[in-house]
């Protein structure tokens, strides 16, 4: 189910989707894409926050894991890539990846 805005019956601009999976994502879209800043919560109990480009994590964005373990970095591609911390929540200790 997807409420927001539309443009030329594509989803356009700020709006929600909710997949039958359990899936959401709320932020930006252009051209029927996550595009832009949003929140994507998995089915895992992962939760993105961060940059989309294409519906694909692109930029800095935030990953919070179902175990406690916290990635802040870049993506690219869908994928981590250059600069990032990763905090492992049952070491309390700071990584840098």
């Amino acid at each position: 189910m997807y409420e927001g805005e539309w443009k030329i019956n594509k989803k356009e601009g700020q709006g929600t989707l909710k997949f039958a999976s359990g899936e959401e994502y709320e932020g930006a879209w252009k051209d029927d894409k996550r595009d832009g800043r949003g929140t994507n919560k998995f089915v895992s109990g992962t939760v993105y926050e961060g940059e989309w480009k294409l519906n694909k994590k692109e930029g800095l964005g935030t990953m919070k894991y179902k175990d406690g373990n916290v990635y802040i970095g870049y993506f690219k591609d869908d994928k981590r890539e250059g600069q990032g911390t990763v905090w492992f929540a049952s070491e309390h200790t700071t990584h840098i990846s």
